[in-house]
């Protein structure tokens, strides 16, 4: 046989001697496959460039998406917590617009509380 199809043979040995991991050691690559650990080493080191490469202007030629189980729970809590934050400015700027345009805060409020009120309706 030559060098190259001994190559194919050898798994995990290059030139005879074993293949070393990146990460070190193998109690590394073991405290990983724990759920938290996963996690928190996934939002640590990777999640910025995966939300670099998931934005609308990263490519023109494809889109990424990513679905990892250990980061569901995560992702969706920072878009919730996003879209609340919206919603509270929202609420906030329409309140002291009526505040301003009426001059008095109790019509402020009775308003706002019609406005939320009618949203179930809607």
């Amino acid at each position: 046989m030559g060098r190259a199809a001994e190559g194919l043979h050898t798994r995990g040995r290059e030139g005879g001697r074993r293949a070393r991991s990146r990460y070190g050691s193998r109690t590394r690559v073991a405290a990983l496959t724990s759920l938290p650990v996963l996690r928190r080493w996934i939002i640590d080191n990777h999640l910025k460039e995966i939300d670099k490469a998931t934005s609308s202007g990263y490519s023109s030629y494809m889109d990424v998406f990513y679905f990892m189980s250990a980061l569901i729970f995560d992702v969706l809590i920072r878009i919730l917590i996003v879209d609340a934050m919206n919603v509270i400015m929202s609420i906030l700027l329409v309140f002291f617009y009526i505040w301003y345009m009426v001059g008095s805060a109790f019509l402020a409020v009775i308003g706002m509380v019609e406005i939320l009120l009618s949203l179930p309706t809607a």
